[in-house]
């Protein structure tokens, strides 16, 4: 059984470390990958596909939704033969297709609040509040009534 060990993510991000170095090139040759793999497919799925990953013969791509990754499917024959020329890609002997949303939506609780302004009252609809204003006893729902009837076009 292989024993997983756990290193703290400090000693990566310590510049000129061999762990730091690891993460950067493989960055580095990631960001190669796509480059090149975006040269080969068409501009739709350009914008929607992600190389995550290669191993030794295996190219992983996200795809951002699963119509695009059904396409790019059928064209994977074809595409393989073509990636084969390039020489990142020679040693790759399939592709492996993953459907990842690339903008997965918020958090309400990480997005700021929006203000919302209050609509703009007709000018009859105000006097109409002015004058139920005018019978209400409460004073601080008067006060309420009297203050978004001033919210007038």
């Amino acid at each position: 059984m292989h024993k997983i060990t756990s290193k703290k993510i400090s000693n990566f991000l310590k510049p000129n470390t061999q762990g730091f170095q690891q993460v950067l090139n493989k960055a580095v040759y990631l960001d190669a990958l796509n480059q090149a793999f975006k040269g080969f497919v068409s501009p739709s799925l350009k914008a929607n596909c992600l190389v995550a990953n290669a191993t030794e013969n295996q190219l992983i791509i996200l795809v951002s939704n699963a119509a695009l990754a059904t396409e790019l499917r059928f064209q994977t024959y074809d595409l393989l033969q073509t990636l084969k020329t390039h020489s990142l890609f020679k040693d790759i002997k399939t592709i492996t297709l993953k459907v990842r949303p690339f903008a997965p939506p918020q958090s309400k609780r990480l997005t700021p609040e929006i203000q919302r302004k209050v609509p703009l009252l007709q000018p009859q609809t105000a006097k109409i509040m002015l004058d139920c204003a005018e019978t209400i006893e409460d004073a601080a729902l008067r006060a309420v009534m009297l203050k978004l009837a001033k919210h007038t076009k």
